[in-house]
């Protein structure tokens, strides 16, 4: 039975509605039929999971609620008492010593088999109330002796059902969504750091292919320069050398490395046993290396980018820029890579690694080849375990054969999960209060004036008065007083019900109203949020590059604002972001201009703006920036270091790249000084 009806609610979580049909036996038949029943239900759950545990609690689960009922306690109960003190406690001892489940994962399983428990048991019960009485073979005493009592108990689990029903659909739906949102990060995550690793080694290759191109034109006495040059201008560098044909370094970048590197023996100066000399000459092309120790120039781990230099068809020569791995940090700052427990492992083609999160213990050059188990949590994703925990880990790979992991701690889907069932079971205790309140009010309003109408039939009433009254009766009167009384009532109840049901729809209006506003902006600056601007701004640009229409795209932070915070303190840092969000709203106020608070002093521009009117009004927001914070009567002058893309012609760019290029633009800015704009032109 529980084969066909299981119902799954998350991951390996599932109900077993089956033991609705046990419970129906114990109630009609008896516990031997029930017994019997029990077994052809765990023999399908056994099919199903291979555990003949289920037999054991069922049957535990059966013989306790006989023993209760027959005490006068209801099957509801009976059940709910077994899995509080015996059916819960059993089964985390068996599943902690039988099954290596997590322990959040493991209290989400207890919450369910109680849940379960009295779900089949109020359905039972239900069922059990609307069957004939020739179909009970067992006679059983009323589930309360009192009106009051029976009242209360079948009201209650005729409301319990279906609130447990939606409870747990709604649940298991919020758990679903949590699951989508975080896989779906997990996954643009390791898709964004694929491109960005993808871009970063693309880009270092055309530097070094442009430098061995300019080599092989060039007099070697301008070698040593241009090397250097070329170096100071991509920092990412940490070395670049010049061998000749023979695979003897010639020229070396920066000085203080080729210094050093005179002083050592000559045969320490030949890197023809390398790959990227070695690649580079047989292919007379360019070469990534995998991963590898630095030899000469220091015990950094780097990544080999080379080029043969070719002259009249020969190879005459190797550039050579060894890629520093420790600037690969930065890509998780900018991923948000590290929040909720996230770890980042970047590997190169061989598996060994290029880069990894502090927390997971492995070290540059590393092999690391993550396996994946069992995952009872999401079949939307794999789960790996690392360092005795275990991770959902979403994968990408670029065109060089490096491979990206993005691990995420599951506890996030079961929180939503575990918190919402738990809210529930104190809201059904908190209910069941209050519904023994009000069931106990409405016995005694069915029962007084019953009670009134045998007072009344009991008494001596003269014919007279039943004349007098129309043929009523002296009881039926009373009746009909009591009857006309409740209806005005309640017509007045049902009246401040409806009054008070409407004022809380509006008062619920418009919380909802400023709850949406409040999710659309920074709290700070009343400017849009990060997650608004890219929703709305990702819109916009699909708009004007189908339309082939021109788009800006500025990013902005505000310089040494760090500084601002540690000398004056938070406060005063957050007047100086408010002001810059006024000036921002000052001067980008036209039409289809969007403002953001991007980040912590970031923000955000998109405009669809002459690129002349855009830049005239960027100047002057820059200028008034320098006097628009004044606190307490001190002006704090503030600059800022922007990134401006203006998209005019190359409208194939994604929105995800042109989001890149701009903050590529933003640090650049950053890195040549501050305090002015990076512009670029598409």
């Amino acid at each position: 039975m529980n084969a066909f009806f299981s119902l799954p609610l998350y991951g390996l979580v599932t109900l077993h509605i089956g033991q609705m049909f046990v419970i129906l036996a114990l109630m009609t038949r008896g516990l031997p039929a029930a017994l019997i029943a029990g077994m052809i239900s765990t023999a399908g759950l056994y099919y199903e999971t291979s555990n003949a545990f289920f037999f054991v609690t069922l049957s535990l689960e059966l013989i306790v609620m006989l023993w209760l009922n027959r005490r006068g306690l209801s099957f509801l109960l009976s059940n709910f008492i077994y899995w509080l003190v015996i059916g819960a406690p059993i089964s985390y001892i068996y599943l902690e010593s039988a099954d290596s489940l997590p322990t959040d994962f493991m209290v989400l399983v207890l919450v369910k088999l109680m849940l379960n428990g009295i779900l089949y048991t109020a359905m039972a019960s239900t069922i059990y109330h609307v069957l004939p009485m020739s179909w009970r073979f067992v006679s059983r005493p009323p589930v309360a002796p009192t009106l009051f009592g029976r009242i209360f108990y079948l009201s209650f689990i005729s409301i319990m059902i279906p609130s447990l029903i939606i409870a747990l659909i709604l649940t298991a739906r919020g758990a679903k969504q949590a699951e989508e949102q975080i896989v779906g990060d997990l996954y643009r995550k390791a898709n964004n750091a694929r491109l960005i690793t993808r871009d970063l080694i693309a880009e270092h290759e055309r530097v070094v292919n442009q430098l061995a191109d300019t080599l092989a034109i060039t007099d070697v006495n301008e070698h040593q320069a241009l090397l250097t040059q070329t170096q100071i201008n991509y920092p990412s560098f940490l070395t670049m050398l010049i061998a000749n044909r023979d695979g003897y370094i010639t020229h070396g970048a920066p000085d203080s490395f080729f210094d050093t590197l005179r002083t050592q023996p000559f045969e320490e100066l030949s890197v023809s046993d390398r790959d990227y000399f070695r690649r580079a000459v047989e292919n007379k092309s360019s070469f990534v290396s995998s991963v590898f120790i630095g030899r000469g120039f220091g015990a950094d781990s780097i990544i080999a980018v080379s080029a043969a230099i070719i002259r009249d068809g020969e190879v005459v020569g190797v550039a050579e820029g060894s890629l520093n791995l420790p600037k690969l940090s930065s890509l998780e700052e900018r991923q948000d890579i590290g929040l909720n427990d996230q770890l980042l492992v970047i590997t190169d083609a061989y598996n060994r690694v290029v880069y990894a999160s502090e927390a997971t213990n492995l070290e540059v050059y590393d092999v690391y080849t993550p396996t994946t188990t069992h995952n009872v949590y999401t079949r939307a994703i794999n789960m790996t375990r690392l360092n005795s925990r275990n991770y959902l880990i979403a994968n990408a790979s670029n065109q060089y054969g490096w491979n990206i992991y993005v691990m995420s701690r599951p506890q996030q889907i079961t929180q939503v999960f575990t918190d919402n069932l738990l809210v529930f079971l104190f809201s059904l205790f908190g209910v069941t209060a209050l519904f023994l309140l009000v069931t106990h009010k409405f016995s005694r309003d069915i029962t007084r004036p019953l009670e009134t109408l045998v007072d009344h039939m009991t008494s001596d009433a003269s014919v007279e008065e039943i004349e007098n009254n129309d043929g009523m009766t002296t009881e039926l009167q009373a009746i009909s007083g009591q009857l006309s009384k409740a209806r005005r009532l309640m017509l007045d109840f049902n009246r401040q019900l409806k009054q008070q049901v409407q004022d809380k729809t509006q008062e619920l209006e418009a919380l909802n109203k400023r709850l949406h506003q409040l999710s659309q902006e920074d709290g700070l600056t009343e400017l849009l949020n990060r997650r608004t601007f890219d929703e709305l701004t990702r819109k916009l640009y699909s708009k004007r590059c189908m339309k082939q229409l021109p788009v800006h795209m500025l990013l902005m932070d505000i310089d040494n604002f760090k500084d601002i915070n540690d000398s004056m303190g938070h406060p005063i840092g957050d007047e100086c972001i408010v002001s810059v969000a006024k000036e921002l709203q000052r001067f980008f106020n036209h039409e289809d201009e969007l403002v953001s608070r991007y980040g912590g002093e970031e923000f955000a521009v998109v405009s669809t703006a002459s690129s002349g009117s855009l830049l005239e009004r960027l100047e002057q927001f820059r200028s008034a920036l320098t006097r628009s914070c004044v606190v307490d009567g001190t002006i704090i002058p503030m600059t800022v270091s922007a990134g401006l893309l203006s998209i005019e012609k190359d409208f194939n760019l994604t929105y995800t790249d042109l989001m890149i290029r701009v903050d590529q633009l933003l640090y650049t800015s950053k890195r040549e000084g501050r305090d002015r704009v990076t512009h670029e032109l598409r």
